[in-house]
């Protein structure tokens, strides 16, 4: 069976399905299928063959949507996932990429950017009341310890990030810390659309992406923002005298990417934090931007 499952553009906060099952030629045989709403959540269950799929459609355009199939006495076959947002496109170099962040995360290891507490500039701008709670979305959350930081401080967080074994770790976070973050597996160069936020927050991701498309991330800074929204961007520092590390960029290339969309607030130099408290990591730039 194939079933393809795509929304309309919605009519107010309405979803429309369209749901079709192919089976070796033989077209338009629908599927059983069944809809209910729970949980601010529009529920679809497709029992096709031997197989059940459910699909959790957020009755919020812009929430979180998850799928699921299990064989037809019940057991796992995908365990309940999110589906993409926005616009991540299925050609090999996508999954590509998608397979190459998510491998990071897999079979309980834990990729060396993630320390386990939140970033200490992100803390030191928040209890400074430099940035007071307001809309925010991060940009390549991983495993969700910051953005559960911000809602702890109350924040209204949307996180993205390609990694879905990593969002699946930030959920069960939320759940743990009893707050709520919309969780977005997407590409950050092409996000889902959402309201423009008042806070942007960007541990280690824009250093990465600019080395293919410093153009395009700065393209998703300007649709996820407005005028007045602050960015919080913390990069490799190419002043960092040793060797491995994250990717670097020098202070020429951040005021070259950003300066045309966004004033300096501050740029100044630190380092990222580790999973030793007592350990300094890589050098890096802290930098505070304003959209014009």
């Amino acid at each position: 069976w194939r079933i393809d499952i795509a929304p309309a553009e919605p009519a107010g906060r309405a979803h429309f399905l369209h749901v079709l099952a192919v089976q070796r030629g033989q077209e338009g045989q629908l599927p059983q299928c069944r809809i209910a709403r729970a949980g601010g959540h529009v529920e679809l269950h497709i029992t096709a063959g031997t197989r059940r799929f459910a699909v959790w459609l957020p009755e919020e355009v812009q929430g979180p949507a998850y799928l699921e199939v299990a064989a037809s006495d019940g057991t796992a076959l995908v365990a309940r996932r999110l589906l993409p947002a926005g616009v991540l496109p299925y050609a090999p170099e996508s999954i590509g990429l998608l397979e190459r962040w998510d491998r990071a995360y897999r079979g309980g290891q834990m990729p060396g950017w993630d320390v386990g507490r939140p970033d200490s500039i992100l803390r030191e701008v928040v209890q400074a009341k430099i940035i007071t709670p307001c809309r925010t979305v991060e940009l390549g959350c991983g495993t969700g310890t910051n953005a559960v930081y911000l809602a702890q401080q109350g924040f209204e967080v949307s996180a993205i990030d390609i990694a879905p074994t990593a969002l699946a770790l930030a959920e069960k976070k939320a759940a743990a810390a009893g707050v709520k973050v919309r969780w977005l597996l997407a590409d950050v160069l092409a996000p889902p659309r959402l309201e423009p936020a008042d806070f942007i927050f960007d541990r280690g991701c824009y250093h990465g992406v600019r080395q293919s498309n410093a153009a395009g991330y700065v393209a998703a800074l300007r649709r996820l923002s407005r005028p007045g929204t602050r960015v919080l961007i913390l990069a490799g520092n190419a002043n960092e005298p040793r060797s491995g590390g994250p990717p670097r960029v020098t202070e020429e290339q951040l005021r070259k990417d950003f300066s045309a969309d966004f004033e300096f607030q501050w740029l100044k130099t630190t380092r990222f934090d580790t999973r030793q408290q007592d350990q300094a990591g890589a050098l890096a730039w802290a930098v505070l931007l304003r959209r014009k």
